[in-house]
């Protein structure tokens, strides 16, 4: 078979990916540079970042975590057998 290159890809045209254009930041932090694009996201960064709250937690250690995909690791490498 004759090999194909990227730019004859009909998934990239030219050699060129095809990326989502980045979500505008319009949702400043009141108390740091950072910025996010839905207001959901602010509030999170708020509550977890500057408030230092850990509103996942574990419900056999008590473990307390910022981002629920940081409890399931927990919960996977420490109480799964």
């Amino acid at each position: 078979y004759p090999q194909r290159s990227m730019s004859d890809s009909p998934v990239h045209p030219a050699g060129r990916c095809f990326r989502p254009a980045p979500e505008p930041r319009k949702f400043p932090c009141p108390e740091c540079a950072a910025a996010f694009p839905y207001p959901g996201l602010l509030k999170t960064h708020v509550q977890t970042i500057h408030k230092g709250l850990k509103p996942h937690e574990c419900e056999e250690c008590l473990a307390q975590f910022t981002v629920a995909a940081s409890l399931k690791v927990h919960v996977r490498t420490v109480h799964e057998k």
